[in-house]
């Protein structure tokens, strides 16, 4: 998914990152505690087992291929491509230990015509909560998932809704509503999708009371 760089920051921003790039030099800050990030990836040459290479060089980074920040109990992992004006975002993901043995892992992965956002929290290594949301970009709608059930959330020219599967759509709307990251993302990425979410949430809420 191509977006530019303000776009590129309020993603980042969202997942509780800064970016700063200067003379090659690129420096992720965590917003929470204002203290950089380190930065990481790892490489295999030939057979040999992976290295872990720490590098702050934008060459290295910012080239498409997967790279690591960690600071105390937050972990990410990212590929963004920067080349020639040009930047891509194929996949975000952050895990954080909220507590001992309860962890939320929050996982971006961006394509051309829509991208999915997962929300799972793990508590002593099993799934409590796995919300998943995908925004079709180009088709005007969203589907929710959790627990096996789904909704599609359809917008035309006026707001309009179906229900696909077996999740209600009001209960769609209260995961959105619950997500961590799903509007804030659907906000950056496609406002035409959230302003039409928008507009549509409040006949969907009405109707469920």
């Amino acid at each position: 998914m191509e977006i530019d760089f303000n776009q590129l920051n309020e993603l980042l921003n969202a997942f509780g990152l800064s970016l700063n790039i200067e003379n090659k030099i690129v420096t992720f800050t965590d917003i929470e505690t204002d203290r950089p990030m380190q930065s990481f990836l790892f490489y295999r040459e030939g057979f040999s087992e992976r290295t872990k290479a720490y590098t702050d060089d934008e060459d290295m980074l910012l080239k498409g291929l997967p790279f690591y920040l960690s600071a105390n109990n937050k972990f990410y992992k990212m590929t963004i491509s920067i080349r020639d004006n040009k930047i891509k975002v194929y996949d975000i993901c952050k895990s954080e230990m909220l507590k001992t043995n309860l962890w939320e892992n929050i996982e971006l992965n961006a394509h051309e015509r829509y991208y999915t956002l997962d929300e799972t929290t793990f508590e002593n290594n099993n799934i409590i909560s796995n919300p998943s949301f995908t925004s079709l970009v180009t088709d005007d709608s969203i589907i929710v998932s959790s627990n096996k059930r789904s909704a599609k959330l359809a917008f035309i020219k006026d707001p309009v809704t179906e229900d696909f599967y077996s999740l209600p759509k009001e209960e769609a709307v209260q995961l959105i509503e619950q997500s961590k990251l799903f509007k804030d993302t659907m906000r950056i990425i496609s406002p035409e999708l959230a302003e039409s979410y928008s507009s549509a949430k409040k006949d969907i809420i009405g109707q469920s009371k």
